[in-house]
């Protein structure tokens, strides 16, 4: 239940700062919101600030699902003809049932009301592009604000000679970075992310030291390793063996330092900021060997984690402490940012391909009844790959 309790509040979060981005450049530009919810509807609850009487209105779910229907112009395009209008008089902020997203309904988005100054439709083609990616560049904010908070406080990094100038680091330990597939210590259950202690008996002073200690005792037999995971404290015995890539009798792990490394908050900002591009460049890169894997034929699937994955990792980052679900939250956050700005329909990245073809065709935009058949599909593929991912998670869970 507090895994649930916390991955609801790490999703609104980065939904929130996603939608404020997109609702806020909306309004400096002079676009009508129709409605900021958080979650998907059917709607639970909504409230609006009536412009004349300055009273907060609250909407139960059923009067919050009533549209009316505007009555159709003659200079307005075929498809706004039986195009829904909001019934309010300003902008509804609703909680809606399905909390595993949120939205921002901008009045003239599916290219409606084409001809009123405070419609989507109406803005020049840079003005429409800043709105659709200031969700995205919302996201990449938040992680270098969370980043720059987690380096004040300490974050989990890895601990070298390359430590920012000022840096004090607190809680070392020799991590476990990567485990090899059928090695020993994949059989015995060791994970990426646990902490080594002791080996045989003989606490650890650093990698290096682990790493001739666990040699040493390979080399004699079966080796016994005490490791730390989150607040849980495990003992493995392992049976050495012969690893291919360095041809000798070992557990097949790699170490790294790590530790929680802090700056004064004049240093955190800045290293917050450079971490957050260090960060998407890496995610960028992973990306892009996915991509390359999908095109050789490997399972896509096997490589991603869907709501029920992300909740697992969220639980398992709160564990270790605050530093650590700060570091992941702004992982996912730029994760959703880059998401989100790849040109699939559907997405914001989709929408705004649209909006660059109408610029390049010179103000000739793509047909509204294609780019909402296209939308639709993408919307449907994407649905469908989180639905296999999920089925992934819940097996891997059970």
């Amino acid at each position: 239940m507090v895994t649930i309790i916390i991955f609801i509040a790490v999703l609104a979060l980065l939904v929130l700062v996603h939608e404020a981005g997109h609702f806020v450049i909306a309004r400096r530009a002079g676009v009508r919101v129709d409605e900021f919810g958080f979650g998907f509807p059917p709607r639970i609850v909504g409230i609006y600030r009536d412009p004349e009487t300055k009273k907060f209105i609250v909407l139960g779910p059923r009067r919050s699902q009533t549209l009316l229907s505007h009555e159709h112009r003659a200079d307005e395009p075929p498809e706004a003809k039986h195009a829904p209008y909001h019934e309010f008089p300003a902008t509804v902020y609703s909680v809606n049932i399905i909390p595993l997203g949120g939205f921002v309904k901008i009045k003239g988005e599916e290219g409606q009301h084409k001809d009123d100054r405070d419609s989507f439709a109406h803005k020049k083609p840079w003005v429409r592009s800043l709105i659709l990616s200031a969700g995205v560049l919302m996201n990449v904010a938040l992680a270098a604000v969370l980043l720059s908070v987690g380096f004040m406080i300490g974050i989990p990094a890895v601990v070298g000679d390359d430590l920012p100038a000022g840096a004090r680091v607190t809680n070392r330990e020799v991590g476990v970075i990567e485990v090899l597939s059928d090695s020993p210590a994949a059989t015995a259950g060791i994970q990426g992310g646990d902490a080594i202690l002791r080996v045989n008996g003989e606490t650890v002073l650093n990698q290096d030291d682990a790493f001739a200690k666990i040699s040493s005792a390979a080399a004699r037999g079966a080796v016994q390793i005490d490791i730390k995971r989150g607040k849980e404290l495990k003992t493995f015995s392992l049976q050495p063996a012969v690893i291919a890539e360095i041809g000798r009798p070992a557990i097949g792990v790699g170490l790294v330092d790590t530790g929680l490394v802090s700056l004064p908050w004049y240093r955190a900002i800045p290293q917050g900021i450079i971490a957050t591009g260090m960060f998407l460049w890496d995610i960028l890169r992973s990306f892009g060997f996915l991509v390359a894997g999908a095109v050789r034929g490997a399972p896509v699937a096997d490589q991603l984690s869907g709501p029920v994955g992300i909740a697992v990792m969220t639980g398992q980052a709160a564990r270790l402490g605050i530093s650590h679900l700060l570091q992941f939250t702004a992982l996912l956050s730029l994760n959703l940012a880059l998401v989100n700005i790849l040109p699939i329909p559907a997405l914001d990245g989709g929408r705004l391909l649209f909006v660059v073809i109408e610029k390049v065709r010179r103000g000739k935009a793509v047909p509204k009844s294609v780019e909402r058949w296209m939308h639709t599909v993408g919307l449907a593929l994407l649905l469908l790959l989180v639905i296999v991912v999920t089925a992934r998670d819940i097996g891997r869970l059970f």
